[in-house]
């Protein structure tokens, strides 16, 4: 007769594999951002550094593009070395249309 007290049940072990699943993801997403991410972190960085300017209306705007594009690729990242700070320079593209964004990398 089988002892049923010490084995897990399917509900718990549908649980336990819904929750492998879900950290899977989140930690897969955090290690490796996607590109969409990516730019939009740029933006989101430099908008916060122009409130209060005009810029802040156009950086808002190049997120809503990146918000609302169905596809967001990045071609091209160029980094420099100014002083002791990195200028990352995003050159992507938002439904085959190509920009570019600078920010702090």
């Amino acid at each position: 007769m089988a002892d049923t007290e010490n084995e897990p049940g399917a509900f718990a072990s549908l649980l336990s594999l819904v929750v492998i699943i879900a950290v899977g993801y989140f930690g897969y997403t955090t290690l490796f951002p996607s590109d969409r991410a990516r730019v939009r972190s740029c933006i989101e960085g430099m908008m916060e550094a122009s409130r209060g300017t005009g810029m802040y209306g156009e950086f808002g705007h190049k997120l809503a593009v990146v918000n609302n594009a169905d596809t967001v690729v990045i071609e091209r990242e160029e980094r420099q070395q100014i002083g002791n700070n990195v200028l990352l320079t995003l050159h992507y593209s938002t439904d085959g249309r190509r920009s570019s964004m600078m920010c702090a990398g």
